[in-house]
C-alpha cells in the first residue's frame, strides 16, 4: 500500500494510452479511513472532507493510494494554501518556515555566548533539568555535543521538553570534582526528583567540562539508566 499524503483528488473516467487508445478505468472509493496524526496527535478532518483511499486496478496500475484534503491538511501542518497564477496552487511556508528561521538563527547565536568557569556550566545544565528545558541543557554544550544531543531529541524529544512532570528533578549536589588537566573538569553529580508529594529517588550523571573558545562547555554527557529520561540523551 502506497500513501501519498498531500495528494490532489482531480478524478479520471479514462486513460488514454501513448497509441491514442481509450480505455476505461475502474476506480474504487473507499469512506473509511480512519485520517491520520500529526506529531502523534489525531488530525479531526471536517465534515465531508475525511481522507479516502481509492484503489486502481488496471493492466497498467495496481496501487491503493489515500487522498486526503490538500488545504486543511497543509495549514494544520502550519502552511497556507492559496490560488497562484493560472490553474496553480502555491503553498506559503508560514510559520513552519518562519520558525525553523528563527530556531536556526537562535542555535547559531549560542555559539557566541556561555559562561566562564566551569561550574557555572554544571550550574547552567543543571537548571535545565529542573526546567525541563533542553535548549537550557543544550546552550552550554561544545558544538560537537550539541549536534549529538540535537538528533537523539529529534528522535526522542522533538519539543525539545525533557523529563516529566512527576517525578520531576528537585535539586542537585556536586558530590565529585576531578580536574585532569588545566582546561577540564569531571563533576558526579546527584539529582533528586520529586512526585510533588515526596522525594521520588535520584540518579547520578558525570558531566565532562571543557575550556573551548572564551568558554567552559560540557563537552560529554554520562549518566545512569534513571537519568535519560531527564537528559534527553537516549
Amino acid at each position: 500500500m502506497k500513501v501519498h499524503l498531500l495528494s490532489i483528488v482531480i478524478g479520471a473516467a479514462c486513460l488514454t494510452t501513448a497509441y491514442g487508445m481509450t480505455t476505461k478505468k475502474q476506480i474504487e472509493v473507499d469512506f473509511h479511513t480512519k485520517g491520520i496524526t500529526i506529531n502523534h496527535q489525531i488530525l479531526r478532518f471536517p465534515q465531508n472532507q475525511e481522507p479516502f483511499t481509492v484503489d486502481s486496478n488496471t493492466a497498467l496500475t495496481v496501487d491503493e493510494t489515500v487522498y486526503i484534503p490538500l488545504t486543511f491538511f497543509a495549514e494544520s501542518l502550519g502552511f497556507k494554501v492559496e490560488n497562484y497564477l493560472d490553474n496553480y496552487i502555491n503553498i506559503n511556508g508560514g510559520d513552519v518556515v518562519r520558525y525553523k528561521t528563527q530556531s536556526t538563527l537562535l542555535k547559531d547565536a549560542m555559539e557566541y555566548v556561555g559562561v566562564n568557569n566551569p561550574e557555572k556550566a554544571v550550574e547552567v545544565w543543571s537548571e535545565g533539568l529542573k526546567g525541563r528545558s533542553a535548549a537550557t541543557q543544550y546552550s552550554v554544550m561544545t558544538k560537537e555535543l550539541k549536534e549529538i544531543y540535537a538528533k537523539d531529541l529529534e528522535e526522542w524529544r522533538p519539543n525539545w521538553v525533557t523529563g516529566g512532570s512527576s517525578p520531576r528533578v528537585e535539586s542537585y549536589e556536586i558530590t565529585g570534582a576531578e580536574s585532569p588537566n588545566e582546561d577540564s573538569r569531571i563533576y558526579d553529580i546527584t539529582y533528586n526528583t520529586t512526585n510533588s508529594v515526596q522525594e521520588y529517588n535520584s540518579f547520578t550523571v558525570e558531566l565532562e567540562v571543557v575550556h573551548t573558545g572564551d568558554f567552559w562547555r560540557i563537552a560529554k554527557v554520562s549518566g545512569d539508566e534513571d537519568s535519560k529520561i531527564y537528559t534527553g540523551f537516549r
